[in-house]
């Protein structure tokens, strides 16, 4: 009887502990490239070290988080950061798809840059 208390006690001490935490689930993709799949772009939580980096699918995934809200920010090279705030709540599983879009320069930018640093 003895150990049957123990074994339930750990078992309702672990249930208990895995409703604490959240995970989030998203996928990253390009906004123009027919929502191809950004590989390896960078996802963190604002404010924290955590961070992720995508998969050869755009996946990516937060595990054991507290709940709450956090801001999800979403950068690759070449393409504008994005942020959004996520709010995961205690048992659920949040998920995120974001479609970054490519960054754009105009000739006027690049040539005004060139002579500013040519004028040196």
């Amino acid at each position: 009887m003895r150990h049957f208390v123990i074994l339930f006690v750990l078992l309702l001490s672990a249930l208990s502990y895995s409703q604490n935490t959240v995970s989030v689930i998203g996928n990253i993709t390009d906004n123009e490239d027919f929502n191809e799949p950004l590989l390896y772009a960078n996802v963190s939580l604002k404010g924290t070290s955590i961070e992720a980096n995508t998969d050869e699918n755009g996946f990516f995934v937060f595990d054991n988080l507290k709940e709450g809200t956090y801001t999800l920010v979403c950068s690759f090279i070449g393409y504008e950061t994005k942020e959004i705030n996520i709010e995961v709540k205690s048992g659920k599983t949040a998920s995120v798809n974001l479609a970054l879009n490519p960054t754009s320069f105009s000739f006027s930018e690049l040539t005004s840059a060139n002579n500013t640093v040519g004028s040196n």
